[in-house]
């Protein structure tokens, strides 16, 4: 703290990952209130340790320039997380895998983008005017979603990335509100029976000037597995309508299944804009590489099958296979 640091990461989470039985209690950091790097540090990130309710209020307010702020696997003790001050110059901020925490209040007037991963459903945004970015996942998210929206930010929102259960998608997926300026959707979603066409159709008509659509599937077992069986069948049947916005449609996961073929056809058809069509046999986060659940054989049969779709593509779509 003496040395002008300005980034600070500290992980007690062990090699495993998660947080600890017992996890490391940081102090408010008071002790350090006249060290230098007080008006230096920019970024910090907190991994494996243990708050007490009043840490973050006191880390926002000793150090004024704090610009990043992640913290993960924490433990709360029911504390509440208050993220508020009219000087405030954080910009990012990530709360992810803290489970424990009372309640997340949130003004702050440079914020642009924030990562949630807990399950919490008690949050509030004051007043977060920035706010353009946002990246929720667990089965909170389309709370988070909601609670923006009643709070009258939700329409500044340019990119969204969920990462979401089908069965919470499906829940939640009729009653969305509209999305006005999202321009960017990604969503990572855990589908053991090819719903995702359904619900995810119900979110891009929710969002007129969606630009770039990503959909990242992942099943209980891959889809090649059963080709004739539930996994593998076609997806339910959904109303078209067309999308005047959409021009990048991204499938990863995309591995020959009628379901896959029908959803790829689905939106060259009713997005009349669409220009780009990109579609990648790997797995998410096999970070396209080959795996024991998508061998090479599986990803160049997928390959294969995406080629065949080209024939069957507008002229004005361009497609390209990972």
């Amino acid at each position: 703290m003496r040395k002008n640091v300005k980034e600070l990461k500290l992980n007690f989470s062990g090699y495993t990952g998660g947080c600890p039985q017992y996890p490391f209690y940081l102090d408010s950091f008071r002790r350090y209130a006249g060290y230098p790097s007080v008006q230096t540090l920019v970024s910090l990130s907190l991994v494996g340790v243990s708050i007490s309710g009043y840490f973050l209020e006191s880390v926002l307010f000793k150090f004024p320039n704090l610009e990043h702020l992640m913290m993960k696997y924490l433990k709360c003790g029911q504390g509440d997380l208050i993220v508020v001050g009219d000087l405030l110059k954080l910009r990012y901020l990530e709360i992810s895998s803290c489970h424990d925490y009372s309640k997340l209040e949130m003004a702050a007037r440079n914020l642009v983008s924030i990562v949630n991963g807990a399950y919490n459903q008690d949050v509030k945004f004051h007043y977060v005017p920035l706010l353009s970015e946002a990246s929720f996942s667990g089965p909170s998210s389309l709370h988070w979603i909601h609670n923006l929206h009643h709070s009258g930010f939700l329409s500044q929102l340019t990119k969204l990335t969920l990462t979401i259960l089908i069965q919470d998608f499906m829940q939640y997926s009729t009653g969305l509100p509209q999305f006005g300026n999202l321009k960017q959707f990604e969503v990572l979603i855990f589908d053991p029976d090819d719903k995702g066409l359904l619900a995810s159709t119900h979110f891009i008509y929710a969002c007129p000037v969606l630009h770039k659509f990503k959909q990242q599937r992942l099943f209980i077992e891959p889809t090649w597995r059963h080709p004739k069986g539930f996994l593998g069948g076609r997806s339910p049947k959904v109303a078209e309508k067309h999308h005047h916005s959409l021009k990048i449609f991204e499938m990863v996961g995309f591995g020959g299944a009628p379901a896959d073929i029908e959803f790829v056809l689905y939106q060259a058809r009713c997005a009349v804009t669409l220009e780009k069509v990109l579609l990648d046999p790997h797995l998410p986060f096999d970070e396209g590489k080959p795996s024991k659940q998508n061998p090479l054989e599986q990803i160049d049969a997928s390959r294969k099958q995406a080629k065949l779709l080209q024939n069957q593509l507008p002229a004005r779509v361009r497609m390209e296979v990972l």
